[in-house]
């Protein structure tokens, strides 16, 4: 099973994680920054990719730093995707969810309607991490595994 929680510096645990963290700060001031699991974290990348072209290439295993307003936009394009996520009856839709790899996808389609809800939380907790931070801050990063 995927865990679809999202961890701040002081919860984080090993394993392949996403850190998304704000202008400047590093793992040292992990107070700021968020942690997500690699294969929650790709079920959102192609919006991402999608919202800003320069994390396609190399953004999954390097940095990938995000203006604030653009971020903004792309979390408000996640919560519209957790919206559509949350009405699918199947897994047979196709709401804009990426998949890592396939054996995510096959993970997704038998744990249908717990993935959905855990995606879901996903979102929501990183709405609200982005919202926090976004007055303070110019940018986000995300550093990849």
């Amino acid at each position: 099973m995927i865990d679809f929680s999202v961890k701040n510096g002081s919860k984080r645990t090993g394993g392949l994680v996403m850190e998304i963290l704000v202008d400047g700060s590093s793992s040292e001031l992990a107070g700021s920054s968020i942690f997500i699991e690699e294969e929650a974290f790709g079920f959102l990348e192609g919006v991402l990719a999608k919202s800003w072209p320069s994390y396609t290439k190399y953004g999954h295993w390097g940095r990938t730093t995000v203006p604030m307003d653009v971020w903004l936009g792309i979390v408000d394009e996640w919560d519209a995707l957790s919206v559509k996520l949350m009405k699918m009856e199947s897994h047979d839709e196709n709401v804009g969810l990426s998949f890592l790899f396939d054996e995510t996808k096959i993970d997704f389609e038998e744990n249908f309607i717990c993935y959905r809800s855990g995606i879901a939380k996903m979102i929501r907790e990183i709405k609200v991490w982005s919202e926090e931070v976004a007055c303070s801050f110019d940018c986000v990063t995300v550093v990849g595994i």
